[in-house]
């Protein structure tokens, strides 16, 4: 019996640099870049908020009528809902799209920095 000892040879498509541009992997990366850009900045207002809060208390603590106690109460209340908005928010990004979860994270986020700032 004779062995086929033929040599399969594969095309090799070369495009043109206008090509290689819209390829999907290119498009891929600046979907990727898009959203890391995105959750950035979003991260770093969001840090900017807090760090916001801790230099305000204590001129807060001065022209209003809160003590200390008080205050410690609000800033501790804002970290418990940031701890467990970002276990859900964990949670979701597995259950559900994670682009969704973070626009919609970022929605809110930016509906309730307006709600206390009004």
């Amino acid at each position: 019996m004779k062995e086929n000892n033929s040599i399969a040879f594969t095309a090799i498509q070369i495009s043109s640099p206008k090509e290689a541009k819209s390829s999907p992997h290119t498009s891929i990366f600046r979907s990727q870049l898009l959203l890391f850009l995105v959750t950035f900045m979003a991260n770093a207002s969001i840090h900017m908020i807090r760090v916001a809060w801790s230099v305000l208390k204590p001129e807060i603590r001065d022209v209003s009528s809160m003590d200390v106690s008080t205050l410690g109460f609000i800033d501790s209340l804002f970290l418990l809902s940031y701890a467990v908005g970002l276990i859900l928010n964990g949670q979701l990004g597995d259950k559900y799209a994670r682009k969704n979860v973070i626009f919609f994270g970022l929605l809110i986020t930016a509906v309730a920095a307006i709600c206390v700032r009004l």
